[in-house]
């Protein structure tokens, strides 16, 4: 389900990737972009139209051409008790054959950079078997702050959650 870490295998900047803004023809694709990793929560493909193009929210794509290739969200959690309400980290997935080109950090420094005209603190949830995802935060400065088997309503099956949290005042240049 998660890629496999290997932190001495070090991949280079694929030129011909980039990121954007996520239009409503990208749903399909980013659908299968999720699914890469296991079966697609019932709804997403709904949930996530409605997050493209909500100035409250931030869904971005990775792309070489026309392909999407990953993806990444932030928008407003609240109402968890768990987790302090706030702009979070909602899904950051690249497609199997596209990790190690830097398509990961450029999706989630693009959220951080939209996220810091709105607040000071982004959170993500990440399980704590998907070590590539918590390397990936780390490198942005994100911290881990807590562990529980649900968090925000996340349960994380075989596994525990983490919560990581980075402030702005603490990123790495």
């Amino acid at each position: 389900m998660f890629a496999r870490y290997a932190p001495q295998v070090h991949g280079s900047p694929d030129p011909r990737a980039h990121v954007r803004a996520a239009r409503p023809e990208d749903v399909d694709a980013i659908v299968q972009v999720v699914a890469s990793r296991g079966p697609v929560p019932d709804g997403f493909a709904r949930r996530l139209a409605a997050a493209v193009g909500d100035p409250g929210r931030c869904v971005l794509v990775g792309h070489v051409g026309p392909t999407v290739v990953g993806w990444a969200s932030v928008s407003w959690w609240s109402g968890h008790a768990d987790v302090p309400d706030g702009y979070a980290v909602s899904g950051l997935t690249v497609a199997p054959d596209w990790r190690r080109r830097y398509i990961g950090d450029r999706l989630l420094g693009a959220l951080l950079d939209w996220s810091w005209q709105r607040t000071a603190v982004v959170r993500s949830v990440v399980n704590a078997r998907n070590t590539p995802s918590i390397a990936l935060h780390e490198r942005h400065g994100f911290t881990q702050v807590a562990r529980a088997a649900r968090l925000a309503g996340i349960s994380f099956e075989g596994g525990t959650g983490i919560l990581m949290q980075v402030d702005r005042g603490r990123v790495r240049a």
